[in-house]
């Protein structure tokens, strides 16, 4: 498949949901975890239904105190599989009170209980989760970066732009698997721009790994922190 660098990731959801040609998963978040979500606490951390915010919000919290205290979100199941020849997109929109002093994983992963380390938030070696594919946020700075990880061997991008405070953005990706198996490119948006992409032989795909969509942050300073989630969707061609 060829990219289309006029293409915007958010064009894809404009006919949501599509019906029998793809598998679709989204959450909207009108409730604390959302339907086939699964919220998981980091070191006394909180996941919380942000009341009478349209759209519907949860806001993944520290405990207030702790520095590497947060959440995350995680499919109840793995159900996106990355098929020779098709196309998977998945995307969230989210906001941190604090973009420096937080980690932040968003994407596809195994489903992993700690996605991210427990107190290492460095790009080489933040995320413990043996596969996945997203954007990837360190402590200490607001900058993204596109990862791909396979049998925990990590390929990962440059920068691909910054993170404001309480400032929603909406952050994404694209895989395209070609007729090879394993080999696809993982394309990494933010806020609809096409910012990096990794071309991989080693995708964590169908015949490897099954994943579900994710979401871990966790604090990166002893005070109160926030990451605030409107939605995380993704869309899986059959």
């Amino acid at each position: 498949m060829s990219l289309n660098t006029a293409d915007v990731q958010t064009t894809r959801w404009s006919a949501f949901p599509t019906g029998a040609k793809h598998h679709e998963v989204w959450n909207d978040f009108v409730d604390a975890a959302g339907p086939g979500i699964t919220s998981t606490p980091i070191a006394n951390g909180t996941v919380s239904h942000v009341a009478d915010l349209a759209n519907g919000v949860v806001r993944l919290a520290n405990n207030g105190s702790d520095d590497d205290s947060g959440a995350q979100l995680q499919g109840s199941m793995e159900s996106i599989a990355l098929a020779t020849s098709k196309e998977t997109w998945a995307e969230c929109r989210l906001a941190l009170s604090d973009a420096t002093q937080s980690s932040l994983f968003v994407g596809l992963s195994v489903t992993d209980a700690s996605i991210q380390h427990a107190s290492t938030d460095t790009l080489a070696a933040g995320l413990t989760c043996t596969d996945a594919i997203g954007v990837y946020k360190p402590d200490g700075e607001a900058t993204l970066y596109g990862v791909v990880r396979r049998d925990s061997i990590q390929a990962s991008t440059g920068s691909l732009g910054s993170l404001s405070d309480a400032t929603y953005h909406v952050l994404g990706v694209r895989v395209s698997m070609t007729a090879s198996a394993g080999a696809g490119t993982a394309y990494f948006y933010l806020d609809g721009v096409l910012l990096g992409q990794i071309f991989s032989t080693t995708m964590p795909y169908s015949a490897e790994e099954v994943l579900a969509l994710s979401v871990a942050w966790k604090s990166g300073a002893a005070a109160a922190k926030t990451c605030d989630v409107d939605y995380l969707g993704a869309l899986v061609e059959r």
